[in-house]
């Protein structure tokens, strides 16, 4: 129980704006109440395999799922100021490189590297699912995230 309330804290940080008086330019929903939060958890507006409602197409057409992805990595590239996605890029390869040395040698010690090529896999299954599910208009901010 505590996990998962623990989970669900990060909630909290869409409503914590509502409670002094703050409304985005853009949002993704009303998070000023519990209902009005139960409603985007449970994405009772958009459904659970579409991103956008009718009017997203007021905004522009969506994007191709290549363009989505280019988007997606250049957006990606800048909210860390290319420090940190070079970092972890970084870290994964270094994490991929000691997996295929610890299989290679038979290693116990090495036991917990295969978590890395899960992550990457369960990365680029996620990407790719999401991008080709996608119908944003991702030209424009309120399509963003």
């Amino acid at each position: 129980g505590l996990v998962f309330f623990g989970a669900l804290s990060g909630y909290l940080q869409f409503m914590a704006p509502a409670f002094v008086g703050y409304v985005p330019e853009y949002s993704w929903g009303n998070y000023s109440s519990v209902w009005g939060m139960k409603k985007h958890v449970f994405r009772e507006e958009y459904g659970t395999f579409t991103l956008a409602v009718e009017g997203a197409k007021d905004h522009g057409d969506a994007v191709s799922m290549p363009e989505g992805i280019r988007q997606y990595l250049v957006h990606l590239l800048g909210q860390g100021m290319y420090v940190f996605t070079m970092l972890a890029l970084l870290g994964f390869l270094v994490g991929f490189k000691n997996a295929i040395i610890a299989r290679g040698n038979g290693s116990k010690q090495g036991a917990n590297h295969p978590s890395v090529i899960v992550l990457g896999i369960t990365w680029t299954f996620y990407t790719l699912l999401y991008h080709s599910l996608a119908n944003l208009p991702v030209n424009h901010p309120l399509f963003w995230g």
